[in-house]
């Protein structure tokens, strides 16, 4: 029986200081195999979990350097050190600056030895031995040092990623929600069935699954047959590849805030078209992928321009996203078009969702600006309508630019912003109010003129070059018609 836990930790190690973080010091022990048949023998059980706590492990140590080196990875947050052991990587995370540190481990004798530790090194650490899988998390930044120890943990945090992501042809097949739910029944977490994780918490894990998983899908995309065999950078096979890839990038960057696109466009460069025109593969991915890349804010855009030129529905599937409108105002005043609205755009590939609104001012022709961004209140949203809207129906455009520029920021939407099937249609639909503009006025010409023509006509008179032209135009175009 060990009655006095911190007494039985101080007896049975040393303070030593980690070879990897010197300036930190723990109570460590010689001989993993002697305190754990101690620990064993004392409590009277057998099948005790090693003593982790009494050990500095490589992963802990290389995490608490890291943190150490990158104070400000923490600086100022609320930190969670996942299976804490000794509490190495929670005092370090105090020592680099944390607000507050909360040590978890199932082991009751890794929240004593935390504590000790914490003392040695004049920080204050919590502690609990709660386990926390499946379950919300207070903290800004998590960190897990050492972990998958054995095969029945792993696959509470982990279950087996590579099999997933084959088994992930399924979802691309079917993408429902019935096989979604098949697919996570299968490959997700084990907590999540057991409802010891929120629905909120659940959520946000299977989104962050689905990213991944997408990432790896077009990461294979990537090396398809394609572009094994093309005689020009910028043909379509290597462009479409090189939009797999430029999808990837774009995932990586949104899950985990990692640059991959500039290593990558620095190699694109050192691949260079036979068109001179075209230049190197990254001018060649700027030219045709970004402009490609889609996200729900872009999503918004393409819709909102689009609906100044066409009726939607309450609920719309835009390529692969469904959105709803929560509200929607379209407003005319001669030539010009105002569109503000809010909609909720969900992703049937990634399931994120979002809330936001917009703001989109047509002048005539391919005049059009405006912008997307979410505002978190419904006052923020109604006094952006009231404001918009009034400064349009007086039709002072100026004004109404000016105020779509306060609340969304910027305005970094135009017709460019519209996806490239849907950018043609609208501009065949403005070329062409163009053309029937052009053509009544050239008929208006010609009648007033055609007396003289006629007349010119019957003296054998060369007709004018400019008149001759009005009249052939319009005369085919009534042939035309």
């Amino acid at each position: 029986m060990i009655s006095d836990i911190p007494a039985f930790i101080r007896e049975n190690t040393r303070v030593l200081a980690p070879s990897h973080v010197p300036e930190l010091s723990l109570y460590l022990a010689d001989d993993a195999v002697s305190l754990w048949q101690l620990t064993e023998d004392q409590l009277g059980e057998l099948g005790l979990p090693p003593p982790f706590w009494a050990f500095a492990w490589a992963g802990g140590q290389a995490l608490a350097r890291y943190i150490l080196d990158h104070p400000e990875t923490v600086r100022g947050k609320t930190v969670m050190d996942v299976a804490s052991g000794s509490g190495l990587v929670a005092i370090a995370a105090m020592k680099a600056g944390a607000a507050s540190t909360l040590a978890i481990d199932i082991d009751a004798f890794a929240s004593h030895a935390a504590i000790l530790n914490a003392e040695l090194n004049s920080v204050v650490v919590e502690t609990s031995d709660a386990d926390p899988v499946g379950k919300s998390a207070e903290a800004e930044v998590i960190l897990v040092g050492d972990l998958f120890y054995d095969r029945d943990l792993a696959p509470r945090v982990l279950p087996e990623p590579w099999a997933a992501r084959d088994a992930y042809v399924s979802v691309i097949l079917d993408r429902s929600d019935a096989s979604l739910a098949r697919f996570f029944a299968e490959h997700g977490r084990a907590t999540a069935d057991q409802g010891l994780a929120d629905d909120e918490s659940r959520e946000a894990e299977r989104i962050t699954a689905l990213k991944l998983l997408e990432i790896q899908r077009h990461a294979l995309l990537m090396y398809t047959s394609c572009a094994w065999f093309f005689d020009e950078l910028s043909g379509i096979e290597t462009v479409q590849v090189l939009g797999y890839a430029g999808r990837a990038i774009q995932l990586a960057a949104e899950l985990a805030g990692v640059d991959v696109e500039t290593p990558f466009l620095q190699r694109l460069e050192a691949a260079k078209s036979n068109l001179p025109e075209q230049g190197d593969g990254a001018q060649i991915y700027e030219r045709h992928v970004v402009p490609a890349a889609v996200d729900l804010p872009r999503l918004v855009a393409h819709y909102a321009v689009s609906s100044l030129f066409s009726d939607y529905s309450d609920r719309t599937r835009v390529h692969a996203y469904l959105v709803d409108q929560i509200d929607s105002q379209h407003k005319s005043l001669g030539r010009s078009k105002l569109a503000v609205g809010k909609l909720r755009v969900v992703s049937e590939v990634t399931r994120e969702h979002q809330v936001l609104s917009f703001g989109i001012l047509h002048l005539g022709d391919h005049n059009l600006s405006g912008g997307v961004r979410e505002l978190h209140s419904d006052e923020d949203y109604a006094q952006m309508c009231r404001e918009v809207v009034g400064a349009f129906s007086r039709a002072d455009m100026p004004e109404a630019l000016r105020l779509l520029d306060k609340h969304f920021l910027e305005l970094t939407y135009s017709l460019r912003s519209l996806f490239r099937d849907e950018q043609r249609r609208v501009l065949d639909l403005i070329v062409g109010s163009a053309m029937t503009d052009a053509e009544g006025l050239s008929a208006r010409l010609y009648e007033a003129h055609s007396p003289l023509l006629r007349y010119l006509a019957t003296l054998d008179v060369p007709l004018p070059p400019a008149l001759g032209r009005l009249a052939d135009f319009v005369l085919n175009t009534t042939l035309r018609r």
